[in-house]
């Protein structure tokens, strides 16, 4: 009798081992899940971040390929009075792409400037990417710091990336070559 009270109490004692060890693993595989749910979750605010950026990068190369425009048609006025200004600087497909490639060079300062004010004023890392043309569009690269709820040593100089495009532009199209501009 003596002999199966032990050994009921052995099984209690399994049982509780069991318990303590699976709470232990649940803890870890939760914190990685949570981990998980957390970069995901910053995933989607960079991406809206960078849609943000990509919005107020559109805008300001409207802005700026309007005023690069106006000033050489009237360049182009004073130099030949009696011809098209439009056919002189903007004739042929080589002369668009030369247009918006001086536009890029010139004033891309401006462009990088107003994409960092719009990424950082909506919470994401003062540096990141803007590309041109993707699809006719522009695209922001935006980064963020990735925080998570434990790991944090593991992960203290992570980032994680979004990207966002703007809308279409027919502009975009005479660039030849994909441009890449670190703001």
């Amino acid at each position: 009798m003596l002999h199966r009270y032990r050994r009921r109490l052995d099984r209690r004692g399994n049982v509780t081992m069991f318990w303590v060890v699976g709470l232990a693993a649940f803890f870890v595989v939760f914190s990685m899940v949570g981990t998980l749910v957390v970069a995901w979750m910053q995933h989607a605010y960079a991406q809206a971040v960078a849609d943000a950026g990509s919005l107020a990068a559109t805008k300001k190369l409207d802005q700026l390929v309007q005023e690069e425009l106006n000033r050489a048609m009237q360049e182009a006025m004073n130099v030949y009075p009696d011809r098209d200004p439009y056919s002189i600087v903007m004739g042929t497909e080589e002369k668009r792409h030369a247009f918006m490639r001086r536009v890029l060079e010139r004033r891309q300062n401006e462009l990088r400037e107003e994409v960092r004010k719009y990424v950082t004023k909506n919470g994401g890392h003062k540096h990141g990417e803007i590309r041109l043309p993707v699809n006719g569009r522009i695209e922001v690269e935006a980064r963020m710091k990735y925080e998570p709820p434990v790991f944090q040593d593991w992960f203290k100089d992570a980032f994680v990336k979004g990207s966002g495009t703007g809308p279409k532009r027919d502009y975009l199209k005479w660039l030849k070559s994909r441009q890449t501009i670190a703001y």
